[in-house]
């Protein structure tokens, strides 16, 4: 029964991608539906096939949420990139559409997987941790990407983290590493068997149980590390999303209207007032949504 309803789980969050597809990116009307080549295409993506199967068999390779919220933050980039071009037909422009976002999502994944084989080298041949933090250090540097790369052991306490800050990676000194056992992105990752990959949902970074300021929109992107089959903690990098969602309200000024990012139970991510943006990580601005302010057009 489980496994029966994870798979109608999967179905609906994939339903409801090509919805999202249909309506924001083909610019289809209700009548209109992504056709079975088109969807084919899009379950090549998920699966990261170049091709997809009908039936969701397994286990995917982006999770389909963390997919949606790639086409969401890259919307405008989509439509920038496919204006002006003559596609043969939709599936060589879904074809097009799915290379830009699954460029998007592997760069941070590979990533990923170099941080996960740097551990697990350190561990295998019994080498210094420090050369493993100057070597994420070096990284960091380089890829100004990522405000936050740690390493947390089982229990969820930090055992090496790597700051951005200011333009320069700085290592946080073990006097001031934190436990994580309580933060939902560590009790996803915890679900992960070897190989597997979490996506969190976009949120703003929390430091010491409380929002930290200025305001920092992440995604955490995390593997479990394994050794010898063993498990010994996880890797979890926060992808500092503020450039991507400063590139969107920066496009949607040349955009007739208001253009909005919304999370998936109706807040606003980005478009609304400064009391309804972020509003969901707020207890006293939770009514603040546009789920409930505009009923018929969430509907």
């Amino acid at each position: 029964m489980r496994e029966i309803r994870k798979k109608e789980n999967k179905n609906q969050e994939f339903f409801d991608l090509c919805k999202y597809i249909e309506r924001e990116i083909f610019k289809y009307d209700e009548n209109q539906k992504l056709k079975q080549a088109s969807c084919l295409q899009l379950r090549g993506l998920v699966n990261g096939k170049d091709f997809g199967h009908r039936e969701y068999n397994g286990e995917s390779k982006y999770p389909i949420k963390s997919v949606l919220i790639a086409f969401q933050i890259n919307k405008n980039k989509i439509l920038n990139s496919i204006q002006g071009k003559n596609f043969t037909n939709e599936i060589s422009q879904m074809r097009y559409i799915c290379k830009i976002i699954e460029n998007d999502i592997s760069k941070v994944l590979g990533d990923l997987h170099f941080f996960q084989e740097s551990i697990t080298s350190t561990f295998k041949i019994g080498s210094d941790i420090k050369n493993l933090e100057n070597i994420w250090l070096y990284f960091s540097n380089n890829s100004k990407m990522y405000d936050q790369i740690r390493y947390l052991d089982n229990d969820g306490n930090e055992k090496i983290r790597i700051n951005y800050e200011n333009g320069k990676a700085v290592l946080v000194p073990q006097n001031k590493l934190q436990n994580k056992k309580n933060r939902y992105y560590f009790y996803e990752t915890m679900k992960l068997n070897k190989n597997q990959h979490y996506i969190s949902k976009l949120d703003l970074n929390i430091e010491g149980n409380a929002i930290e300021y200025p305001i920092k929109p992440m995604l955490r992107f995390s593997t479990r590390i394994f050794v010898n089959d063993k498990p010994m903690g996880m890797i979890i990098v926060n992808y500092l999303a503020g450039n991507l969602l400063s590139n969107f309200t920066e496009a949607s000024k040349n955009s007739m209207g208001t253009l909005n990012v919304l999370n998936s139970n109706g807040y606003w991510i980005t478009g609304g007032s400064n009391d309804e943006n972020w509003a969901f990580m707020y207890d006293e601005k939770k009514e603040n949504s546009f789920k409930k302010k505009y009923p018929l057009e969430w509907n």
